[in-house]
């Protein structure tokens, strides 16, 4: 197709066509993407490769999206932005080491782009994208250049979190975080640490527990966490933050008076539970409707955003009164 043609299309000059292919003479911004997306269509016509509208979205296999309310509430605010802008949803399965329903999505041209709702680091699927030159979203953050994320500042909530605590008087804490090798996780840990460093407390004083919280292991940490003489433990979820309050107030233990917990993540979980917990809240459907939008604007030939970073807000709640 030929610059003449695609001015013909559109109604407007050569010249400006000419702009807005090579980058080079001023031209305005909503114009260069009307010709860059005309041009895109076009050329997908041609060439048999018609978009399908489908965004695939990899859900983490290891998660109960009914019990884990950050991917299901993501995935709604992914569907919601979708269906406003006459996008569908695929929703494909992926686990650390096997990424073949997205790879099998891709090869037979079911999907237009990938939402990874979790990454880890070496992340297989982020490498495979990558690597393919396919549209990639991300809920969390990376350094790829071509990549569309959204996310919460998890570093400096947690660690603006831990200073809070720390202007409360508490000295002793207990980190909990089932799986350090996801980067929410690994933001967690480094805002916790910077935290502590900048309030010049050792971290030598406090325990850190960065392995899966299974049943029979609970018991233990826990054991070590009290016999550490920890006055406040730091949650890496509700769901985490469920079990730990639980299992104290089973004990006998009283909260706050005994010993005070937070949550790095204030999800449905903690509605229910007495005394009502300090968490850093924030809106997992309002990271994925603001995902879905942009993915959506990028695959148009629309202006959208690479790199958005969501507020949060630190509730603070009975669980952590000084007594």
């Amino acid at each position: 197709m030929t610059q003449q043609e695609i001015a013909k299309a559109l109604g407007i000059s050569k010249t400006t066509v000419s702009r807005a292919i090579s980058g080079k003479g001023r031209i305005g911004e909503e114009t260069k993407n009307r010709i860059l997306k005309y041009m895109k269509e076009h050329e997908a016509e041609e060439s048999g490769i018609v978009p399908t509208r489908m965004l695939g979205v990899a859900l983490p296999a290891d998660s109960n999206i009914n019990s884990n309310h950050f991917f299901s509430e993501c995935l709604y605010g992914i569907c919601e932005a979708a269906a406003y802008m006459n996008y569908n949803v695929l929703v494909v399965k992926v686990t650390e080491g096997d990424i073949s329903e997205i790879i099998s999505a891709i090869e037979k041209k079911k999907i237009d782009a990938v939402i990874l709702l979790r990454r880890m680091e070496n992340d297989k699927a982020m490498r495979y994208l990558e690597g393919v030159g396919f549209p990639v979203g991300l809920a969390g953050q990376c350094a790829y250049e071509t990549v569309i994320s959204v996310d919460i500042d998890n570093k400096g909530a947690t660690e603006e979190m831990v200073t809070m605590m720390i202007a409360k008087g508490f000295r002793r804490f207990a980190l909990i975080l089932e799986e350090i090798n996801y980067v929410v996780n690994r933001d967690r840990y480094n805002g916790f640490m910077d935290a502590l460093m900048k309030s010049g407390i050792s971290e030598k004083k406090q325990y850190i527990y960065t392995g899966k919280v299974y049943d029979n292991v609970l018991e233990m940490v826990m054991s070590d966490i009290l016999n550490n003489k920890t006055d406040c433990i730091v949650c890496g979820d509700d769901e985490l933050c469920v079990r730990i309050m639980s299992w104290l107030q089973k004990e006998g233990y009283r909260i706050p008076r005994d010993i005070a917990i937070v949550s790095l993540y204030n999800g449905s979980a903690l509605s229910l539970m007495r005394p009502s917990v300090t968490a850093i809240d924030t809106s997992a459907r309002s990271v994925g409707a603001e995902l879905g939008k942009q993915v959506c604007h990028f695959l148009q030939g629309e202006k959208y955003r690479k790199n958005t970073l969501l507020n949060y807000e630190i509730l603070i709640r009975r669980s952590t009164d000084k007594m």
